[in-house]
């Protein structure tokens, strides 16, 4: 499959703006970038709505004014709690006896974005000297930010504590697959996702599909190592070493397209996700929600009832996966910003040497976090649901330059779009295709039912054949209206209907190919919908002979009428064949904005539609 022509820059009308997986990995396999929780170790804090929260350490009364100084903390907010708690006790034995100390819980994408756009401390809080994000892939995803990579030096910005990422799984679900003796990847998890009957053939039927929770908009860590654990898992990102067929790589991001619509999206942050998991729980319901959560082992600590938390009914187990991602790793930047002065940056110091002391990590370490070094700790040990000893080493970090592309990538996975399907059923399309025994109406069909039941059930879609005189003298005519293909319609769903209505095709007349071009952009314009990319997938393998229909200028013409840039419609011309009017369907795709594919088989239109909602990863 070719794609011939890009006269827009507008891409998918899934994924605006996301550019091909494929080539953005140029062999590096991927791994992750965490982008921060909103859970902290609750050791030291009474309620959830403490979580996060900024707490002050004041000077001693006895520092004179000359001597005080004033440090501010922006911390991830899962260790902020324990930042603070070292802040104090430091404060306690004088090393920052004369210091305003404030911490604050605040997610390392904040911090990012309020530092590129410039820091307003009405609205962002106070201006941090000192940030502490969960990796340092983070910390190099902000250096490469424009207006911030002055501010970062990531080569000084050393490790104060860590936290291994696993793959976290209500125990019962945990025992069946052999806990903790069995081992498990994310590619086995890919691979129960994607079976109908993963739990039912270990007679569990009463526990539903094999979920994977995720946060949504995969906006937060550690959902986003998951993303790229899955990804890589299913193919759709290999490595440099491995070479894939274009075939390989479609049937690649049919499979991650088919394991999103079996993710479970579970709140904003991972503060949101755990506490809907605990009022499912509550309800006797996380068996049936859930079966896999990305988390770090710090979170499940947590969640099991580390420090003071309560307890759930259901606690979660720990796995440790081969193929899984880098540790978070809370690098400690000191910034330099305009705000920071002499006094700001001898505190930074006295409290990174402070938390590098022995109390800083016996702190660390009550609250869930291994040392630096990735030690692990009695607190570990002892917890329920954990196996530290099983953690794996820890794989190689994930280049920053690929996190904002893989995460914008995998968000359109879950977008859902508004799409007309136009399929030419002139006599033509009898023809016989080479070595086939099949005719190009009998591919092409198998190939857009393919795409069709590829689609997002949440999404709207329609089908229409067209030829000559089909419906009167229009030459078009209408199989399934546009509706949202999880609706009953006839006798089950749209989706079922649009299946069956292209497998019944049957070849027709002449080409009729303008008026229809014509009349399938304006009833998209005439049942627009807002929010979404509205779009035609439109296939033909001739050229218009249609006598008494518009002509070609005529055609242009009238698209340049409709065309409204306050309801764009992106029209992708398909062409199979040596008869193939390319010319009319570059036309087209220039005046309209879209783009023109040439299929050298013409049931890769599924391609087609694999390529729409994954942001060009082929």
């Amino acid at each position: 499959m070719q794609e011939r022509v890009e006269p827009n820059t507008r891409r998918s009308w899934l994924l605006r703006g996301a550019v091909a997986l494929s080539a953005i990995v140029l062999g590096v396999l991927v791994g992750f970038a965490l982008v921060g929780f909103d859970i902290v170790d609750r050791s030291e804090t009474t309620s959830t709505a403490e979580v996060g929260s900024t707490a002050s350490q004041s000077p001693d009364a006895s520092c004179p004014s000359a001597e005080q100084a004033e440090l501010v903390v922006a911390a991830a907010p899962e260790i902020a709690a324990a930042v603070r708690n070292i802040a104090r006790e430091a404060a306690e034995r004088a090393s920052l006896r004369c210091v305003q100390i404030e911490v604050r819980g605040v997610a390392p994408p904040t911090v990012r974005d309020a530092l590129s756009r410039g820091w307003n401390t009405e609205s962002d809080g106070p201006a941090p000297h000192v940030w502490i994000p969960t990796t340092s892939t983070e910390l190099a995803l902000a250096a490469g930010t424009r207006g911030v990579g002055d501010m970062l030096d990531v080569s000084d910005a050393p490790s104060v504590a860590r936290s291994p990422s696993v793959i976290a799984m209500p125990q019962p679900m945990a025992d069946e697959l052999g806990w903790p003796e069995a081992g498990l990847s994310w590619e086995t998890v890919a691979n129960l996702s994607a079976a109908d009957n993963a739990w039912a053939e270990r007679d569990r039927e009463q526990w539903g599909a094999f979920r994977i929770s995720l946060v949504e908009n995969v906006a937060a860590e550690p959902t986003i190592s998951a993303v790229s654990a899955l990804t890589r898992a299913v193919g759709a990102l290999p490595t440099g070493d491995t070479e894939q067929s274009e075939e390989a790589r479609f049937e690649a991001q049919a499979q991650l397209l088919l394991l999103e619509r079996r993710v479970e999206y579970l709140g904003t942050t991972t503060n949101e996700q755990l506490e809907q998991l605990r009022a499912v729980d509550e309800n006797d319901e996380l068996l049936r929600t859930v079966s896999a959560i990305p988390l770090t082992e710090q979170m499940v600590w947590l969640y099991n009832g580390g420090g003071r938390s309560a307890a759930p009914d259901t606690p979660l187990a720990v796995w440790y996966p081969e193929d899984g991602a880098s540790d978070a790793d809370y690098p400690f930047a000191r910034l330099q910003v305009p705000w920071a002065d002499e006094g700001s940056d001898e505190a930074a110091a006295a409290l990174l040497e402070a938390m590098q002391a022995p109390e800083g990590a016996e702190r660390l370490a009550a609250a869930g976090f291994r040392g630096s070094s990735r030690e692990t700790t009695p607190e570990l040990i002892e917890a329920g649901g954990m196996r530290p000893d099983l953690a794996p080493p820890e794989p190689e970090p994930v280049p920053a330059l690929i996190v904002g592309p893989l995460t914008e990538a995998w968000r359109g996975l879950s977008q859902t779009g508004n799409l007309l399907a136009v399929i030419d059923v002139s006599g033509s399309m009898v023809t016989e295709v080479p070595g086939t025994g099949a005719s190009r109406l009998e591919l092409s069909a198998q190939g857009m039912a393919a795409g069709i039941q590829l689609l997002d059930p949440a999404s709207s879609a329609g089908i229409w054949e067209f030829s000559t005189r089909l419906n009167g003298d229009q030459d078009h005519r209408e199989l399934v209206p546009l509706g949202q293909l999880s609706d009953q319609f006839r006798a089950g769903t749209r989706q079922q209907a649009a299946v069956a209505a292209i497998r019944g095709l049957q070849p027709r007349e002449d080409t009729g190919l303008f008026d229809t071009i014509a009349a399938s952009y304006e009833h998209m314009l005439d049942n627009y919908e807002t929010g979404r990319l509205n779009a035609v997938i439109f296939f033909t393998d001739g050229q218009n002979d249609d006598d008494d229909g518009i002509s070609l200028q005529q055609l242009q013409a009238r698209l340049r009428d409709l065309v409204d840039p306050q309801r764009p419609v992106l029209f992708i011309g398909v062409g199979y064949g040596p008869e193939a009017d390319f010319g009319t369907l570059e036309s087209v795709t220039a005046i309209t904005g879209g783009r023109l594919y040439e299929l050298d088989r013409p049931e890769d239109i599924r391609n087609v539609f694999i390529d729409v909602q994954t942001g060009d990863l082929g």
